[in-house]
């Protein structure tokens, strides 16, 4: 999860500062909060889908 958190903070940030450098969008720390925050959702849905699917998987046997 903290992996995650880290590469989803570290890949928006770069689209923010580009949309800040090339003048392109806006730059708000808004969404760098929000695309961080939909990584780690993200991630933590993953989760529980492999372990709803290994569950199943296991229960079938």
């Amino acid at each position: 999860m903290l992996k995650s958190f880290l590469f989803g903070a570290a890949f928006s940030a770069c689209i923010e500062l580009s949309q800040l450098f090339f003048k392109r969008g806006l730059c708000e720390f808004d969404d760098l909060f929000h695309n961080t925050l939909g990584s780690v959702v993200g991630c933590g849905i993953g989760m529980l889908m492999i372990i709803g699917i290994v569950f199943v998987a296991e229960w079938m046997k």
